[in-house]
Formats: C-alpha cells, sequence, structure tokens
C-alpha cells in the first residue's frame, strides 16, 4: 500500500478500520494521509470480494440471520442498519458474499 513492508499491525478487535489504519501507519513511522486510507477502502474491499470463497469458508452466517433481516424488512417504521467498524465498502462486500446485501 504504502512501499514499505508490514512488520506489526495496530490491535483490531473491536476498532474502526480508520483507527487501525492509522496507527498501523504510526508504527511504521508513516506520516497519515487520506490518499493512503481511501486506497485502502479500495483495495480492502477488492481483495474481500476476490477472496469470497475463502472467506466462506472461514466465516460463517449465523443461523436464523437472514430469516430475521427478511422478517424485519416486513415491519413498517423499522430501518435495519449495520453496525461495524469496516468501512462502507468493505461492509457491503462482506453483506453480499454472505447473501445479507
Amino acid at each position: 500500500m504504502t512501499g514499505t513492508p508490514m512488520k506489526d499491525m495496530a490491535e483490531v478487535s473491536g476498532r474502526t478500520e480508520l483507527v487501525i489504519f492509522g496507527e498501523t501507519l504510526d508504527i511504521h513511522g508513516i506520516p497519515r494521509s487520506d490518499d493512503y486510507f481511501e486506497r485502502f477502502i479500495d483495495l480492502q474491499a477488492r481483495d474481500y470480494e476476490e477472496r469470497a470463497h475463502e472467506m466462506r469458508l472461514r466465516g460463517r452466517l449465523l443461523p436464523g440471520a437472514l430469516n430475521a433481516l427478511q422478517a424485519l424488512s416486513r415491519v413498517p417504521g423499522i430501518t435495519q442498519s449495520v453496525l461495524t467498524g469496516n468501512t462502507k465498502a468493505s461492509a457491503e462486500a462482506k453483506l453480499r458474499i454472505f447473501g445479507l446485501n
């Protein structure tokens, strides 16, 4: 992404991609840049799509998730949303990969 080999990565659990990316740049002494993050967003989502088969093997759709979303879609006044630390592009890719889009 930046031309610098990755030697370490910021803690990821419970954190947003923006925070993880920024702290990983800090670890490597690379100045934070919106340009870097914009490229990362595109590359990460593209990588998810290219590895969809692997993601389906390693990840899983929880039982009842699709049925619950479909049932809620029929309830007036309910607005469904995604709560995630992912970027919009990556969240959309993951939803497509698991058939929840």
